[in-house]
């Protein structure tokens, strides 16, 4: 084994970019595997928390950075030194709020509530599991997540931090061609699933 493959390097765009890959990953094997939409649920919220904290960062990751109720990124910067807790990043509904408030994100009603449903109703459930049963009645599925992959490829395609981010513009566009992928399997389960439920 070499050195090489000992080390794993990954940056805020790159980790987006995996989360969204592995998004086509599993949506591509849920015909023969339910259970992948766990999976599905937990690298869209990944892709979309990741494009959102790529959107806000413009030059300090400071700027993504949960502060106190007055404290500004000056203060956070000097803190460093001495700051005693850890550093955390801002939650998704506050990435969410901020692109929004900042002309970077224009969410339809549809679209947050699919947001929220997706990270407080089908996302965190698996990611803080709590030990029992839990059923989940997956015939909005489809769409919750095709609406939330919609938000995330707009947010590739349309904000030009984001495009700035990429290595070149062929990886942004290949990126971008999964995502929309994405969200063409998500109509078609749409589709099925809505079939079935008459």
């Amino acid at each position: 084994m070499s050195k090489k493959k000992m080390v794993l390097c990954t940056t805020e765009l790159g980790n987006a970019a995996d989360f969204l890959e592995k998004t086509l990953y599993f949506l591509e094997k849920i015909q023969k595997n339910t259970p992948e939409w766990k999976w599905v649920f937990i690298s869209i919220h990944g892709a979309l928390y990741g494009f959102l904290i790529c959107a806000l960062q413009q030059t300090s990751f400071l700027e993504v950075i949960e502060r106190k109720k007055d404290e500004t990124i000056d203060d956070l910067r000097w803190s460093l030194a001495t700051r005693q807790e850890p550093l955390k990043l801002i939650s998704i509904h506050e990435a969410v709020r901020l692109c929004q408030d900042k002309g970077l994100l224009a969410l339809t009603a549809q679209e947050l509530e699919a947001v929220t449903f997706l990270v407080d109703g089908l996302r965190n459930p698996f990611e803080e599991y709590i030990p029992g049963g839990w059923s989940i009645y997956l015939a909005d599925a489809p769409r919750t997540c095709r609406q939330v992959m919609e938000v995330t490829c707009g947010l590739m395609k349309n904000t030009n931090r984001v495009k700035l981010l990429w290595p070149s513009p062929n990886k942004g566009r290949k990126a971008l061609a999964k995502g929309q992928k994405a969200i063409r399997l998500l109509k078609k389960f749409e589709k099925e699933y809505r079939s079935l439920i008459g």
